[in-house]
């Protein structure tokens, strides 16, 4: 995610295409995040296109996760944003889901350094929520907007160690 679109608003978010993104040149290479067997998966590649390395991600339940978005930091720590699907309930007439943002912060060679959840939210979500977002960092903070058709959009502060910080909502829906 460029800086300049995270601070604007959201992108469209394919399902279908994996994301892509650059590492920085103190760590070469490109990070491709995509979806099989409903986890999410990450891949590093050399510049070559030789894959260093792989890490996937489960959801719940073996409920759909979804990629939103992917940033990487000067340091080329990857933070990726997923759509974690908690619960889900269909019917003939009737459809009702729950999901969460995730991230994922991952140390250049690959290894899982934390992942958060947002659980906490400034409002009531009713029977179902299922958010949309998009993940930036800017300085030595990730940024983090996330929206749901029906609500304000949140932007939300995390540091290099996954706590939360400054939270704010736009007041647009």
């Amino acid at each position: 995610m460029n800086t300049d679109r995270a601070e604007r608003g959201l992108a469209a978010v394919n399902t279908h295409a994996p994301l892509t993104c650059p590492a920085p040149a103190s760590h070469p290479g490109r990070h491709e995040i995509f979806v099989h067997d409903r986890c999410v998966y990450i891949n590093k590649y050399a510049p070559d296109g030789a894959q260093l390395w792989d890490r996937g991600h489960g959801g719940v339940n073996e409920l759909m996760d979804r990629p939103l978005a992917v940033a990487v930091d000067a340091a080329g720590f990857v933070h990726v944003l997923v759509q974690a699907t908690l619960t889900l309930d269909e019917g003939p007439d009737f459809s009702f889901a729950d999901a969460r943002l995730v991230v994922l912060r991952i140390t250049p060679d690959g290894t899982l350094v934390w992942r958060w959840e947002h659980t906490t939210l400034p409002f009531e979500t009713g029977e179902s929520y299922v958010p949309i977002g998009d993940i930036g960092v800017v300085g030595d903070r990730l940024v983090v907007l996330e929206h749901n058709h029906d609500r304000p959009t949140l932007r939300l502060e995390l540091d290099a160690a996954g706590r939360s910080g400054r939270r704010s909502g736009s007041g647009r829906a």
